[in-house]
């Protein structure tokens, strides 16, 4: 496979290579999508690279990040609309790492509750060096990427969804219409209603108290196995909370007051899922894609993780790399898993009574998963229960209610009383953490191997190989 990206600089930045962008671009491969942009100088407007057009070489000049094709003055394609392209989660170097676990902390919305002082305090790194990160990977700062990425997201919303220019402007983080038309004209040089798609010209008032309906296509870069994320996710089915069929995964979720559901149909032709949202807030709903691009491992760059694994993997029984299918929160991975290793046999019925016990029914017959703060106003002994799950579960219930403002799980590894392995599975399928080091695990073949750094960055990648292996061998 091409390389796109090639560190030659004398401060050792990470370079576009010219030459394998000009190849991907003219393929119009959709392996490369979202791993570089293109700005064509002569007509002003930047593009994915597996955009229709087709401009001449010398006519282009390509960046690593959309927000630098903005910042040289390029506005977003209306035809392949950059903004919907995958993005890029799994990296190898130090400053990536820290970069990466920033845009996380954004993406989940923690600026609402801490400032960007208290984000580094989180990531253990000063303010400026930061901005330097940044200023390096995005041309612009921390907090213009911040606006930048609610204005684009914006972008996505007005050209495929019907909500009013209202709506889009506080689902994507703006407190006030005014505030949303100036930084999205300064941004973009466009006005909101000027890309509005035609078919979504009209749209539905929404009235009070009614769920709010949302129709997106969230792009993958191939290859996707959509059977083995099938597979697994029918392996460990909650009914009620998810649902499953030949082409798309479903479930119900909730953020402190607010519930919803979505369904996610897999269209291969189209490299993307189209989903099927429906919210009673419309504030979360930047956090909710961003959500369920996690849970379906969308970002992931698959074909860097297997050919960097290739000599490795040979030794062991795995040929192929895995996404991680992922649990909506850090909490529901957490108490799956303290249940489902306690209970492997009765895991189904344990956890069904355990939600329906303690979970909030919807209107439709489903239920949502309980929140921290309903597990610790329950007495649990009515669940029958064994007494040492039932002080793991609180424990790790009031860890989780009480990072809920840092979104770090790393004081909960000084709990003797929730297991270290609980943990470390609840960050790689409850937040998406890639590289997660865990001791060997006795149930799992070769898992002796997962604390080797041959696997890092990656490390996450192969435990869950292991663990796929060894639920469908039960």
């Amino acid at each position: 496979m091409l390389q796109i990206k090639s560190v030659s600089d004398k401060n050792n930045n990470t370079l576009l290579d010219n030459k394998a962008c000009k190849i991907a671009r003219l393929l119009k491969d959709p392996r490369f999508d979202g791993l570089f942009y293109m700005g064509v100088k002569t007509t002003g407007i930047y593009c994915r690279p597996i955009c229709p057009a087709t401009p001449k070489e010398e006519n282009i000049e390509y960046f690593s990040y959309a927000s630098q094709a903005i910042k040289a003055g390029y506005r977003p394609c209306l035809r392949c609309h950059p903004d919907s392209a995958p993005g890029v989660s799994v990296t190898k170097t130090k400053n990536d790492e820290i970069y990466h676990q920033c845009i996380k902390l954004f993406e989940e919305e923690h600026l609402e509750k801490l400032t960007l002082q208290q984000v580094c305090e989180t990531l253990g790194i000063s303010t400026r060096h930061l901005r330097n990160i940044f200023i390096e990977r995005t041309g612009i700062s921390p907090k213009a990427y911040i606006m930048l990425r609610r204005t684009l997201f914006a972008k996505k919303l007005l050209h495929q969804t019907s909500l009013s220019i209202t709506d889009i402007a506080f689902a994507s983080g703006f407190n006030s219409i005014r505030r949303f038309n100036d930084h999205f004209k300064n941004s973009l040089g466009l006005h909101p209603s000027s890309i509005r798609n035609k078919k979504h010209k009209k749209h539905k008032k929404h009235k009070k108290h009614k769920k709010h309906k949302i129709i997106l296509k969230l792009f993958f870069r191939p290859p996707y196995d959509w059977k083995q994320i099938r597979e697994h996710y029918k392996k460990r089915l909650i009914k009620g909370v998810e649902w499953i069929d030949k082409n798309s995964y479903g479930r119900t979720f909730s953020y402190n007051d607010s519930n919803g559901e979505f369904t996610a149909e897999f269209n291969e032709k189209n490299h993307c899922f189209n989903v099927n949202i429906l919210l009673e807030d419309i504030s979360v709903l930047r956090k909710t894609v961003w959500n369920i691009r996690r849970i379906l491992d969308l970002d992931t760059d698959i074909e860097t993780i297997k050919n960097y694994y290739q000599d490795g993997l040979n030794k062991t029984d795995i040929s192929t790399i895995a996404r991680i299918p992922g649990c909506w929160s850090f909490l529901e991975a957490g108490i799956r898993a303290i249940l489902e290793y306690s209970e492997p046999k009765n895991i189904d019925k344990t956890l069904t009574d355990f939600i329906y016990a303690l979970g909030e029914s919807s209107d439709n017959d489903r239920v949502y998963f309980p929140s921290s703060a309903r597990i610790l106003s329950t007495n649990l002994k009515h669940l029958h229960i064994k007494d040492t799950l039932q002080i793991e579960i609180i424990e790790y219930s009031k860890a989780c209610k009480n990072m809920s403002t840092t979104g770090t799980p790393s004081e909960l590894y000084d709990n003797k009383k929730i297991k270290n392995e609980i943990i470390a599975v609840a960050e790689i399928y409850g937040l998406g953490n890639p590289d997660i080091c865990l001791k060997e695990v006795k149930r799992l073949p070769h898992s002796r191997n997962i604390t080797s750094t041959f696997f890092s960055p990656y490390r996450s990648y192969y435990y869950h190989q292991l663990y796929s292996l060894a639920i469908f061998q039960e």
